[in-house]
């Protein structure tokens, strides 16, 4: 028969049997370690993520000696984090638990744990911003701060002179809008700021604008700054291109006015329907019908001279121009159909250069 080898197990000894089980425990201990701490992890960023998609803007004011904790647990009440836990341990691991700052701050769902942590740490709170663009009116103006998120409420008598105290209101007849006064540029204010703030902010601007040189321009074209402020309203409206259109513009205007001749400028028949309500702030006024009864209207039989106001926001441009006007002698002028002012010193010239080059804007 075939001999038949046995290997030997001497050497090779199974551990008694309690240790076995203590090794099996062991190893089922730190499995179940594993996927709970896992699951930790998973959860933690999982509450790290935004609550939702919505890109709504909600209110939130952190009041000063506010705790993180407490900041933590506001935001989870108000649904703009998912956990305040996460939101405190993530304050503590980036290091930015202890500097987390008081005010008020616009917050959207969509944000981050990291991204809210990130804006109160910085103190990058809510503000009103005004943007006035050159040309507009206090009805535009209007209408943009309700686009920052004015109510019709707040607004109530904004443009009241009385609100505010600005040097440069001395230079506002009686009885006139502040129609041009607030300077156009970006103003930002306080969230929980009323909407005066931003005008007192364009009143203040242009008083700074105000330089002696622009007063002494206008003194030597024998204007009141009123009147030199509602002649740059109508050049800033009626200019299409850089400064030196608007100069000779402002030349043309001038020597009309020397001269007792109507401006005749289409853009304060805009106006005037503007102030009637019959268009809306910042539309065009191509079917404005130029006859509209107003003494801001400059073609009106009759409204010689300048209107009783300006009839938006003249910049810097137009202010200047009206201080240093072109050195020509023009009296009038219009735009072509491709937009290039055209000038003339005779009515005649005015008349064939029109039917040379403007057969559509001239219609």
């Amino acid at each position: 028969m075939p001999s038949t080898t046995v290997e030997s197990t001497a050497g090779q000894q199974r551990p008694p049997r309690e240790y076995r089980w203590l090794w099996h425990g062991l190893g089922g201990l730190l499995s179940l370690t594993l996927v709970v701490v896992g699951g930790g992890l998973l959860w933690y960023n999982q509450q790290l993520e935004p609550v939702s998609s919505d890109s709504s803007e909600q209110v939130v004011t952190i009041e000063p000696g506010t705790s993180a904790t407490e900041i933590s647990v506001q935001l989870e009440q108000a649904q703009l984090v998912r956990s305040s836990t996460a939101f405190d341990v993530y304050a503590r691991r980036s290091g930015q638990r202890d500097r987390l700052q008081a005010g008020t701050y616009r917050i959207k769902p969509s944000y981050s744990t990291p991204q809210i942590l990130t804006q109160l740490a910085e103190g990058r709170t809510a503000k009103h911003r005004l943007t006035i663009i050159e040309g507009d009116t206090l009805g535009r103006i209007k209408q943009r701060l309700i686009e920052d998120g004015y109510t019709e409420t707040k607004l109530t008598n904004l443009f009241d002179r009385s609100q505010y105290s600005s040097d440069v209101l001395q230079y506002l007849p009686i009885g006139v809008s502040l129609e041009g006064y607030v300077f156009p540029e970006t103003y930002q204010s306080g969230y929980l700021q009323p909407p005066q703030a931003l005008i007192e902010l364009g009143l203040q601007q242009l008083q700074t604008r105000l330089s002696q040189e622009l007063l002494d321009g206008f003194k030597r074209q024998r204007l009141s700054v009123h009147q030199a402020m509602t002649l740059a309203s109508i050049i800033e409206r009626e200019a299409t291109a850089d400064e030196g259109e608007r100069r000779q513009i402002a030349q043309v205007f001038l020597k009309r006015l020397a001269e007792g001749e109507p401006l005749g400028a289409d853009i304060t028949a805009c106006y005037a329907a503007e102030l009637a309500g019959e268009i809306e702030p910042g539309v065009g006024c191509d079917t404005v019908p130029l006859d509209i009864k107003s003494p801001y209207n400059t073609r009106l039989p009759g409204n010689d001279g300048l209107p009783p106001g300006p009839i938006g926001a003249p910049g810097s441009s137009a202010l200047s121009a009206v201080a240093n006007p072109a050195n020509t002698d023009y009296l009038f002028y219009f735009h072509d159909d491709q937009g290039q002012a055209r000038f003339s010193k005779t009515y005649q010239q005015h008349v064939d250069k029109i039917d040379r080059f403007c057969q559509q804007n001239c219609g």
